[in-house]
Order: structure tokens, then C-alpha cells, then sequence
């Protein structure tokens, strides 16, 4: 049957995908290939979350509590996220905290919340035992987490005509999720501040100065070897190799695709086009037995 199907010449087939080493060469290899990643830092952060919410959903009728605890939630998710770049002053490892755990969030905010407010408590324990907290390993941690949530995701902050986000930045009265956007490009800035963690100030004196010992570390165990031990190894793994080599050679001697050479093909059968590219790995192998 798929002998019998041609794709249209308009056809276009979208995929998106998070990195995977089990995702198929084939199509890839036939692909235009776009890879998307966030800029860093809390601002692009919300900035993507609220603008993807205002896409697909053009506020929904949401009264102001409503857009207002969303805006929290984004704003939790953000700072989580980013404190991994604090490691391990932020966390204590990096964690997967992803858009997965931050629509569920949200769905959670949906259905046990409305117009008039929100069971806080039991939100609170959700995201913390369910969703991001699930994925932290340690108590320390945790506790950093649930404070997080106790700060954002409250009645008193939520309630609050200027809620302190920071000691310099108060949330606005905004009535849209664009009117929160706009805060956010106009009073959040390009480049974290530790204070926005709610960690020291002389945090990115102290996370330099630690890259810096890891890299020169890196540096000196790259010194222990020597020309000669390299020699010396390269020497013991060509002795123990020779026997695979020579199977090698043995097992291609009379294989006729050694000597193969495939033109390019005009097929537009995905069978065809699939086999073919199978035919081209193969007559590399050519490559790897002149070499040895």
C-alpha cells in the first residue's frame, strides 16, 4: 500500500520534539530542523509563559484574582527554574522543573480555585507533594520550595493591592494578561539579580569564583598525561584491537558492496527513499575498511 501513495508536493508535516537520542535518523535526515531554546533569565522566562497563555486563550473571560494568581504561578515557575543556574547555592542539583509541570500547576490553580478565591492550603500541597516537589531529592530543598510557595501562592499576596515580589519590584493592578506582560518588559530586569531569589548579594562573585576553581581543576587533571603515557596507551589498545581488525578484514573481503557506488535517487516512495538511505550508510563501511 505505500507503493501506491506519493506525498503532494504541498504537503508539510510539523514535528516537535524535546532532545532525544532515541528519536529516528531517518527522518531527521530529511528534515528542516529548528532548535528553539529560551533566553535565559526570569523576564524571557515569564515573558514566554504569559505570551503563550494570551495565544491560546485571549484571557478567557478570567476575572482580575484569577489573571493575578496566574501571573503568581508564572512568576513561581520562573524563579525555580532559573535559581538553577545557582547551583549549588540555588539547588543543591539541577532538576527537571519543565512546561509539563507548569501546566498542571496551572490546571490544579483551575479547578480548585474561582472567581471569588482559592483554597490555598490544599493548592500549596499539590504543587509541593505532587507536581515540582516530586522531583526534588532532599529536605533542604524542599524547604526552599515550600517557602516559594508560602510567598507566591497566598492569600495574602494575592490580596495584596502591590504585592512585594521583591524589595524594589511591587506587583500592579493589572485588569489583562497583556497589562501583565507589559510589567514585565518594562519593570523586570534583563539580568537576574540574586535578590531576586532571595539569596545574598555577593552570590555572583561567589558562583564565579567557583566556576573558576572547576575549571582550573579541569586544567591541571588534563596535565597528569603525558606524551609518553599517551603513546604508551595508544600502544596497548592498537595490540588489543588487531584481532577485531583482522576479523574485520576477513569478514569483508569478498562483500560486493565494498565496490558498490548509488547514485542519488529521484523517487519520491518512502520505502525507496528509506532503503536508499540504508544502501549510502552501508557503502561507508568502504571508508572505515580503506582506512585500516
Amino acid at each position: 500500500e505505500s507503493h501506491t501513495r506519493s506525498p503532494s508536493p504541498s504537503f508539510r508535516l510539523w514535528l516537535s520534539a524535546e532532545p532525544d537520542n532515541q528519536f529516528p535518523a531517518v527522518p531527521l535526515q530529511d528534515a528542516l530542523k529548528i532548535a528553539y531554546e529560551t533566553p535565559p533569565g526570569i523576564k524571557h522566562n515569564i515573558s514566554g509563559t504569559l505570551k503563550q497563555w494570551i495565544d491560546v486563550e485571549a484571557n478567557s473571560g478570567k476575572s482580575e484574582l484569577e489573571l493575578k494568581t496566574q501571573f503568581l504561578l508564572a512568576w513561581f515557575h520562573a524563579i525555580i527554574q532559573e535559581r538553577r543556574t545557582c547551583i549549588p547555592q540555588g539547588w543543591l542539583k539541577f532538576y527537571e522543573f519543565n512546561s509539563n509541570d507548569l501546566r498542571v500547576a496551572r490546571q490544579v490553580l483551575d479547578v480548585m480555585g474561582s472567581k471569588n478565591g482559592y483554597n490555598w492550603e490544599a493548592i500549596r500541597g499539590f504543587i509541593e507533594d505532587a507536581i515540582y516537589g516530586g522531583r526534588i531529592e532532599n529536605q533542604l530543598d524542599i524547604g526552599v520550595l515550600s517557602a516559594y510557595l508560602d510567598k507566591f501562592l497566598s492569600q495574602k499576596m494575592v490580596m495584596s493591592r502591590d504585592g512585594e515580589l521583591d524589595s524594589n519590584l511591587r506587583m500592579p493592578e493589572a485588569k489583562s494578561m497583556n497589562e501583565w506582560l507589559d510589567f514585565v518588559k518594562n519593570m523586570i530586569p534583563e539580568e537576574d539579580k540574586p535578590s531576586l531569589f532571595g539569596l545574598p548579594e555577593n552570590l555572583g562573585a561567589t558562583y564565579e569564583l567557583e566556576q573558576s576553581r572547576q575549571t582550573i581543576n579541569s586544567l591541571r587533571s588534563m596535565q597528569k598525561y603525558s606524551r609518553s603515557s599517551t603513546l604508551e596507551a595508544f600502544s596497548q589498545w592498537a595490540k588489543k584491537l588487531q584481532p577485531v581488525l583482522a576479523f574485520w578484514k576477513r569478514l569483508h573481503q569478498q562483500n560486493d558492496l565494498l565496490q558498490a557506488e548509488l547514485k542519488d535517487s529521484d523517487s519520491t516512495d518512502p520505502i525507496i527513499d528509506m532503503l536508499n538511505t540504508e544502501m549510502h550508510f552501508g557503502i561507508g563501511v568502504k571508508k572505515i575498511h580503506s582506512k585500516l
